[in-house]
């Protein structure tokens, strides 16, 4: 039979008064009887006046209904009660071992009499003052070996912290490990050192000796202590738990991204650009100062939106598509032709060029409808750009084109990035002197005159846990500010600054104190989880229209695209 059972079965008595219990034991003094013996004979179970002074006493004492002196008094009184039980035996070899005069309590494994065990016992020790100064113990071991020491007024309290269930409530193994130094006793041990001092999860949580020295508001005080340090102990485990699975994600993703990437490579080193014939390019075809900056964002190749379930029409099929980029193109053209030609188109792949892997974003978790798959994408736009881009040079609108693709997108990743890559070595073979690369960092910028465009997607594939704002707020201006002076400081002078970003598919066009902040529209409008959680978005391409040697020139539009 467990402890924990048995004081289940015994109620406390909390009908008989303080100074009836007095009584009772009072009378057994006089009557030279045996705790246990005073107990049935007042019609009491033999554990009654133990009880009192682990639970039922406390209780009393924390509600006011008894004072500590009246506590103190019982304790007394119990302690000559409990000389008589040894008298009684007229058992010398034990009161010579044992002076009962130090014993707070002994308890001992309640399957059998404590009265008979002589063997197994825990009690407090006290000096000439009556006050507890440690605690000592003889259980059996794992082997009924007897085994004695003594554990610190500290340790115990410990103890009674970590194991009962209004502070720490830890489990007795991890007690048992926690402890392990001071009491210099096995698992086995351990449980056995709970049992005969009578600890239990139910217990009050805090020693013999604290009860007994501080009044109960000083006792509340110490709880409420304990369990505010136990709960931030959890807090902080907890965390550590979480940073350890999230550096474990990143590292395996980090893993799979390097593979990713070399995997690339050695596809674009696989691919046979010689027979890419080159293009004729015409340079210094117009005298012209003024630059087209095309923003292509957000095209998600091959994503699908349901027609029957959708709140706008969006029914982005791949030829819907492929009328989009004609509309580009007849747009950039007019505008080339209202100029009287460019000096440079540049063109920017501003990020998620195609939906995403396996119905995936790059960072998993988030189901996307598609109508193609990963590798009909990478096909589709690759394709679609390389006709794209020659298209346009075919129409003459410019001294020259460039190509600019950021570095990585939260829908895409890997897959866009290869993308992205293929086009930029195509691009180079195709067209020479032609300017096309693929970022590195996730913020990028290109000089061009007295203007400055940095650009980003707004989201990266992994890290990041929030979007770029959709307008500039002041923390995010201190942090672009702070990117600008470490990478820019030596080409900046006085130059026009915008940062366009892409990926929340809404345009906005806000300004710091030093630059200013655009947030460009996708070709691809809305899905359906965005129209359903944020509203329609209209498909778009966006540009800046800028003058070499004049910084005020700056013209801002959009291509709608319905």
């Amino acid at each position: 039979m467990m402890m924990t059972d048995l004081l289940i079965k015994i109620p406390l008595d909390n009908t008989v008064k303080y100074s009836e219990i007095i009584d009772y034991i009072r009378y057994g003094i006089d009557n030279d009887m045996t705790v246990h013996e005073t107990a049935r004979h007042f019609g009491k179970y033999d554990d009654f006046f133990y009880n009192y002074i682990r639970r039922s006493g406390p209780i009393a004492l924390s509600k006011g209904s008894i004072t500590q002196e009246q506590y103190a008094e019982f304790v007394d009184l119990y302690d000559k009660l409990k000389r008589n039980v040894k008298q009684s035996k007229k058992n010398e070899t034990v009161e010579s071992e044992i002076n009962e005069s130090d014993v707070i309590e002994s308890r001992i494994d309640l399957e059998e009499d404590p009265e008979e065990n002589v063997d197994v016992y825990g009690i407090a020790k006290r000096d000439e003052n009556n006050k507890i100064t440690h605690y000592e113990f003889s259980i059996k071991g794992r082997h009924k070996e007897i085994i004695k020491g003594t554990i610190s007024r500290e340790t115990m309290n410990d103890i009674f912290m970590l194991y009962t269930r209004e502070t720490g409530n830890l489990t007795q193994r991890t007690v048992a490990r926690e402890l392990l130094n001071e009491l210099n006793l096995d698992f086995f041990g351990f449980q056995k050192i709970l049992k005969v001092f009578g600890i239990t999860k139910a217990s009050i949580p805090v020693a013999f000796h604290i009860l007994e020295e501080e009044n109960t508001d000083d006792v509340l005080e110490k709880v409420f202590r304990e369990k505010e340090k136990t709960f931030f102990k959890k807090l902080e485990q907890s965390r550590y738990r979480k940073l350890e699975e999230l550096n474990q994600n990143l590292l395996e993703k980090n893993r799979n991204l390097e593979n990713y990437i070399k995997n690339t490579q050695n596809f674009l080193s696989n691919i046979d650009f010689t027979k890419v014939t080159p293009f004729d390019v015409k340079e210094d075809i117009f005298v012209s100062n003024k630059s087209l900056c095309l923003f292509i964002a957000d095209t998600h190749f091959g994503a699908l939106v349901n027609q029957d379930e959708s709140l706008y029409d969006n029914d982005y099929t791949t030829k819907e598509v492929e009328r989009r980029f004609v509309t580009i193109i007849e747009k950039v053209c007019e505008i080339s032709a209202s100029l009287s030609g460019l000096d440079r188109l540049m063109i920017f792949n501003m990020g998620d060029l195609l939906d995403g892997d396996k119905n995936q974003t790059a960072r998993g978790g988030h189901f996307l409808p598609q109508s193609l798959t990963g590798k009909q994408q990478f096909n589709f736009g690759v394709t679609l750009i390389q006709k794209f881009v020659e298209t346009l040079y075919n129409r003459n609108i410019a001294n020259k084109i460039d190509y600019y693709s950021v570095a990585t997108s939260n829908h895409d990743g890997t897959l866009g990035y290869a993308a992205s890559r293929l086009l930029v070595e195509y691009f180079k073979v195709k067209y020479p002197g032609m300017i096309a690369t693929v970022s590195e960092k996730f913020i990028d910028w290109v000089k061009y005159g007295e203007h400055i465009i940095m650009y980003s997607h707004g989201k990266d594939q992994e890290f990041m846990t929030k979007n770029y704002p959709l307008v500039i707020n002041s923390d995010f201006e201190n942090k672009i500010n702070e990117f600008i002076d470490y990478h820019l400081s030596n080409i900046v002078s006085n130059s026009n600054i915008m940062f366009v970003k892409a990926d929340l598919h809404t345009s906005a066009t806000t300004y710091g104190k030093r630059f200013k902040y655009r947030s460009v529209g996708s070709v691809f409008g809305s899905s359906l989880y965005c129209q359903l959680n944020f509203g329609n978005s209209t498909p778009v391409c966006e540009y800046s229209i800028i003058d070499r040697n004049d910084k005020t020139m700056q013209i801002d539009g959009r291509i709608i695209l319905l």
